[in-house]
């Protein structure tokens, strides 16, 4: 629903959380800099900025940058991606508990990585070391 443009933003209708209604609001398109466990990982973050009241506030519909940000951290230390986990956990059969027990964790904490937050690096090791005995023992 644009009502106007300029170059480079884009003016929609929105619901402000601070006015509670509908009126123009600013699509702004920029980068920023998220910290993940003390390294700087740097992703595109999309915001709007009510042109009534000036409040700013998140795109929260289409997309995520500590999501992002996570996936390019994995991607830099070689982890595992949520996605991944999930597939062999498939491939084999095996429910979240199943491997949970398998693995010795608690119930929760599967289920955490594959949506989206990072596991530890203990925990990346033992998913690691289970994939390649699961492989070898196929």
């Amino acid at each position: 629903m644009l009502t106007l443009s300029y170059p480079g933003i884009e003016v929609m209708k929105r619901i402000c959380p601070n006015c509670e209604k509908e009126t123009d609001v600013l699509e702004i398109k920029t980068k920023e800099s998220i910290a993940v466990r003390n390294e700087n990982i740097e992703v595109d973050v999309e915001y709007f900025k009510c042109t009534e009241c000036g409040v700013s506030f998140e795109n929260t519909r289409d997309y995520d940058a500590l999501e992002v940000a996570y996936k390019k951290y994995r991607c830099r230390h070689d982890m595992l991606q949520p996605a991944e986990i999930i597939e062999w956990r498939k491939h084999y059969g095996l429910t979240q508990k199943e491997l949970g027990q398998i693995l010795s964790w608690g119930g929760a904490t599967l289920n955490r990585y594959e949506n989206g937050p990072l596991q530890s690096e203990a925990h990346e090791k033992s998913l690691r070391l289970a994939m390649i005995y699961r492989f070898k023992n196929r």
